[in-house]
């Protein structure tokens, strides 16, 4: 079962682990020698992947994204095609766009994600 969550694990945030144990009901992990530090939790990826899975079993991919957050714990939902077609925010941004061409008609088509503040937006 794949999770419809991509964790995005930063350097420089030691506490990372410590959030996240909290916010999946796993609060003994936190002071176990064997969960914290990563080297000490590589013996044990399957139950915490095992463990994070029964956490989501019962969440949407956005209810999940919206507990981890309120521990900030840094994650994202997986979107699927259709849901990256039809987001505003997507949309508004300019990192999805409607492109017109003569022969193939209208298309969507990754835009440009990043821009610089006073760089003109070409598609």
């Amino acid at each position: 079962m794949s999770s419809p969550l991509t964790p995005i694990r930063p350097p420089g945030q030691p506490d990372f682990c410590l959030r996240t144990c909290q916010a999946i009901g796993r609060p003994e992990w936190i002071d176990d020698p064997a969960y914290d530090t990563a080297k000490a939790r590589e013996s044990h990826i399957f139950e915490i992947f095992d463990n994070i899975e029964k956490w989501l079993a019962d969440k949407t991919k956005h209810e999940a994204v919206d507990i981890l957050r309120k521990f900030e714990v840094p994650c994202a939902p997986v979107l699927r095609m259709k849901e990256i077609a039809y987001d505003p925010a997507l949309r508004a941004s300019g990192s999805v766009v409607e492109v017109d061409h003569k022969e193939r008609g209208t298309y969507l088509t990754v835009g440009q994600a990043i821009a610089e503040m006073h760089a003109a937006r070409v598609v």
